[in-house]
Formats: structure tokens, sequence, C-alpha cells
């Protein structure tokens, strides 16, 4: 089979190996759905903020109390609703990895000698750890700090009012 040494797959029956292979080519394009998600998700309502922002500052009326809370609301429902979204996306990506893990690992692909002729594993051992980037708490981050940015100018915009 390609030159490579069979060891530990020869004793896995050949339907076995299809189903993880396919469960594998799912899990990844799982997490590339999600990873896009919650990219997606962010970069929307990062904008959406912006937009507000924008609107707020190039606006020559200003805001009473009741607009100024009501677009203060909006945005805390806003920030929420993402906030809520982007956690489930990211515990559904982490449950899909580890998934994805033990797919790998199944497949041996973390075993040294198995596929690679000098000895070595065909995926690096360290894949197998959870990674904590911190990627989605930094868009968590960087969508908190936006609405807190378009509450700060909706606020000043009714102080100049005053």
């Amino acid at each position: 089979m390609f030159g490579i040494k069979i060891g530990y797959l020869e004793k896995m029956e050949i339907n076995k190996q299809n189903v993880l292979l396919s469960l594998l080519t799912l899990r990844n394009d799982d997490l590339k759905s999600l990873r896009d998600r919650i990219y997606r998700t962010s970069i929307f309502t990062v904008t959406l903020f912006m937009v507000f922002i924008g609107w707020i500052v190039e606006s020559k009326t200003h805001y009473d109390l009741t607009k100024t809370l009501f677009l203060t609301i909006a945005v805390f429902g806003i920030w929420i609703s993402n906030f809520i979204t982007i956690w489930g996306l990211r515990n559904r990506f982490n449950d899909s990895r580890k998934s994805l893990i033990r797919i790998e690992q199944s497949l041996a692909l973390y075993e040294k000698g198995i596929y690679h002729p000098d000895g070595q594993s065909l995926w690096p051992s360290y894949w197998q750890k959870e990674i904590k980037s911190g990627r989605i708490e930094k868009l968590i981050l960087l969508v908190t700090i936006t609405a807190a940015v378009t509450v700060i100018f909706t606020w000043i915009n009714y102080a100049l009012s005053i």
C-alpha cells in the first residue's frame, strides 16, 4: 500500500478505515465551517457597531434621553446575542476539534513509523493537545470594545444636547 508500513492499520478492517476517513473529512469540513461562521458573525457585528458610531458622529441632531437609552439597550442586546452565538459556536468548535483528534488517533496519524519510512509520525504529537490560542476570545473582546465605544459615543451625543 504505497510503500508504507502497515503495522497497526493492517489489523483494522477496511470498513472501519473508510468510516474513519469519512469522519475525518466531515470533522475537518465542520471545523472550517464553524471557524468561518465565528469570523463572519464577529465581523458583521463590529461593522454594525462602526456604522452606528459613524451615524452618531455624522448626524447633526442630538438625541434626547429616550433615544439615548434606546440605542444603549439596542447595542447591549446586539452584543449579548453576538456573545451567546459566538460562545456556542466556540463550544461546538472545541467539541469538533476533540472529536477530530480522536479520529486521527484511531487512524494512528500520531504514531511513529507507521506511515513515514524514516520513523516519524505523520502528524506532530503536539497537535493532539487542546490548542488554546485565544482567537475566539480576542474576537469577543473586539466586539465588546466596539460596543462600548458605540455606547460612549451615544452618551457623548446626548451630553452635547444638554
